[in-house]
């Protein structure tokens, strides 16, 4: 059997190590070496794999930070709604009152709703009042006037040997006032339809003449001069059906005055 020494020789000729001579330990190095099973690269192998886990890591750490703004993102921020959403309107009660009063002003047709603002504006005098009034919740004067606290309308005057006092400027039209609610004091409108008196329309065509006269306000004037023509109309007509529309347009009209005047929110 060839030596393997002698191989390993004759391959050494065919390259850079011919005519090398080696020593007797060199050779056993060598074929120690030979002979040697080869070793696995583990140390070389950590690398890669400590990329991968932290290429790994990474990837996990930017998926919950975008996982967790998505979520945070579709949750509503009830704090700041809350605090920032104002009260509804309506919750006010004084707000709801005014906007009933506005509505109330919007259904009013001319000229009830400029008489309306004019009664409201209206205030009794405060020369020649007495300290304190016979009638209930009244305020009376010096010259025999007595007017009701509240809606401002005349309620009665006192009368001396058959004269009375003229009212002040200032109290015109609070006696205007009680005028137009004594007119309004007829009898219900089914009494008036099947009566043939027609003297019945004679007191409140009466006052409504007194207040023609006495008032300086066009509108009021107007609709004085239009209602007495309506009950004028009613008690001369002998037309039944005529008659009986005129008297509901008349006792309609007195009517519908004398609320703007008493109504109860005044």
């Amino acid at each position: 059997m060839k030596d393997r020494l002698t191989e390993y020789r004759e391959a050494m000729d065919r390259s850079v190590f011919k005519d090398q001579q080696f020593t007797g330990k060199q050779k056993q190095d060598i074929l120690k070496k030979i002979n040697e099973p080869p070793q696995r690269k583990e140390k070389a192998e950590w690398i890669p794999r400590s990329l991968s886990v932290a290429f790994l890591a990474i990837l996990l750490l930017i998926g919950g930070y975008l996982l967790k703004a998505q979520i945070e993102d579709k949750v509503p921020h009830t704090t700041e709604s809350t605090v920032e959403q104002p009260l509804p309107e309506a919750s006010n009660p004084e707000v709801a009152a005014g906007d009933d009063s506005q509505k109330e002003e919007e259904t009013l047709e001319s000229p009830y709703r400029e008489i309306k603002t004019y009664f409201e504006d209206y205030e009794l005098p405060q020369e020649g009042r007495l300290p304190k009034s016979d009638a209930i919740n009244g305020i009376s004067y010096e010259n025999g006037y007595t007017f009701d606290r509240d809606t401002k309308a005349m309620v009665s005057r006192v009368w001396n040997n058959g004269e009375v006092n003229e009212p002040s400027e200032g109290q015109k039209i609070g006696v205007i006032m009680g005028w137009l609610n004594d007119a309004s004091g007829i009898p219900d409108l089914e009494s008036m339809t099947i009566t043939n008196d027609p003297n019945q329309f004679q007191q409140p065509i009466s006052r409504l003449e007194q207040v023609k006269e006495a008032t300086e306000f066009e509108p009021l004037k107007k609709w004085t001069s239009e209602t007495i023509e309506v009950l004028a109309s009613a008690q001369k007509t002998e037309d039944m059906d005529a008659r009986q529309e005129l008297i509901e347009e008349g006792y309609t009209r007195l009517q519908k005055m004398t609320s703007l005047i008493t109504e109860e929110d005044k």
